[in-house]
């Protein structure tokens, strides 16, 4: 099979062994890793992910997405502004997806022992209702609501599986860009 017909992943925040070795994977981190050479280090939280629309088959986020901030605001001495950080780079995510492509994600969850001891994890924390609101569920994707209108949730992925991980440390989603 040439390059071109193999399916392409983006990893968000692989760390020191995330895609290691993997073909046809790009690596985006805040850190560039002598083991692990990232592909981009950029933050997601911030920037936009620098690659054209519908780009990748898969996309994997496993614990990373709780280091993302809910929100950032600030005055710039004439109005304030907001930022959802987690709503953008979920519409980032759908928008570098091809229609049918999946995004793998895990996150730690409550009552596990990784969200209360790390403190670099930004609450509140990540939960299967949060990833339904990317699924159109509780307003989201719905033209004249609150969600839509003021979040920019403007986007629905499906929910094609969820599962807790032994010992309800931590939840894994995937969840998929509709084909149409």
């Amino acid at each position: 099979m040439s390059d071109s017909l193999r399916l392409r992943t983006l990893y968000i925040g692989p760390g020191r062994s995330g895609g290691a070795g993997q073909t046809n994977t790009v690596k985006i981190d805040l850190v560039n890793y002598e083991e692990n050479p990232i592909d981009h280090v950029l933050d997601v939280a911030v920037h936009p992910i620098p690659y054209p629309d519908g780009e990748f088959d898969h996309v994997r986020a496993e614990h990373v997405l709780e280091h993302i901030p809910t929100q950032y605001r600030w005055f710039d001495g004439a109005e304030h502004h907001v930022r959802f950080c987690r709503v953008e780079l979920m519409r980032e995510i759908y928008r570098v997806l091809r229609p049918g492509g999946t995004l793998h994600a895990s996150v730690p969850i409550l009552p596990g022992n990784g969200w209360n001891q790390d403190p670099t994890h930004i609450g509140p924390p990540w939960s299967l209702l949060q990833f339904t609101y990317f699924c159109g569920e509780w307003g989201g994707n719905k033209p004249g609501h609150e969600a839509t209108e003021s979040s920019g949730i403007n986007f629905a992925f499906e929910m094609a599986r969820h599962f807790e991980e032994p010992r309800g440390v931590a939840l894994t989603v995937i969840l998929r860009k509709p084909q149409n």
